[in-house]
Parts: C-alpha cells; structure tokens; sequence
C-alpha cells in the first residue's frame, strides 16, 4: 500500500515533465529546461526509461527517412503559390465585402440567414415605395390612373392615362 502511494506521488512530477522528453530527444529544449529535467532524471527511472523510448523512437525514423521527389515538391511549391495568389486575390474582395456586411455570423447559421433575407425582402417591398415617394400599382391600375388624370388641370387634359394592362 506505501508503495502505490509512493508511485502516485512521484507521478504527479512526471506527467509535469513527460511532454519535455520528447523534447529532449529531439534536442529542443532550452539549457534551463534541460537542466531541470536532467535533475528529475536523476531520480526518477520511469521517466528515465521513457526518455529511451523516445530515443530509440528518434532513431528508427531516421533511418527510414527518405527525401521526396523533386518533381513532387516542385509541383506542391507550384499548388502553394497559385493557391495563396488566388487567397490574395479574393482576399481584397472579401475584406470590402466584411467591412459591409457581417458575413462572419451569416455563413455557420443558414437558418438566421434565411430569416434575415426574408425579412430584408419584406421590408425592402414595403418600404420602398413608400420611401420613394411612388403609389403602388395594384390590380385596379385603371382606376388609379383615371382618379389621376380628373384631378389634373385642364392644361394636362391632353395628355391621356397610361394603362399597365
């Protein structure tokens, strides 16, 4: 029993270095970082043990390494380039599109899109003539058109009244 408290003690330290060893192999680590996990080494023989693995891990990717083909990474560096000079290219065009409208919410809620393009619809077709200072033509355009040319004057008589129909 003294055992097993022992060992989750003394593991609580190492799952704060057990992201460090990978480090370590690979040689990545700062001297302080390196020194500090040198000093948990010292007494501490899983982690110890891990850092091996790790090692050994290193080693067998090495050998197995092999450099890719030329032609396929002219090609990959050739899809990059054109792929970032369209992003370039739409990126202008986006950028003028967000600074008018807020795309960034609309696009992941279809469903709030379609409610704000439906109630833009809406009021567009119920403000705007009233905005613009138009009667709205309905089906009984005739007699619109006949209680508009009575109440002209007598000058504009001439003229006759136009009939959608």
């Amino acid at each position: 029993m003294q055992q097993e408290m022992d060992r989750e003690n003394s593991c609580q330290p190492c799952a704060e270095f057990e992201p460090m060893l990978a480090l370590l192999a690979a040689e990545e680590l700062n001297p302080a970082e390196q020194a500090e996990v040198a000093e948990h080494l010292a007494h501490c023989t899983r982690c110890t043990e891990s850092l091996e693995r790790e090692r050994e891990l290193l080693a067998l990717i090495a050998e197995h390494r092999t450099e890719p083909d030329a032609a396929l990474l002219a090609s990959c560096r050739a899809g990059l380039e054109d792929a970032l000079d369209r992003e370039e290219e739409r990126g202008s065009l986006r950028r003028l599109i967000a600074s008018v409208l807020p795309g960034g919410w609309i696009a992941p809620r279809p469903a709030w899109s379609a409610a704000l393009l439906l109630l833009l619809g809406f009021s567009v077709g119920i403000l705007g003539p009233r905005l613009l200072h138009q009667p709205v033509v309905t089906g009984n355009s005739n007699v619109t058109a006949r209680e508009s040319a009575s109440d002209t004057t007598p000058a504009d008589s001439s003229r006759s009244p136009i009939d959608i129909h």
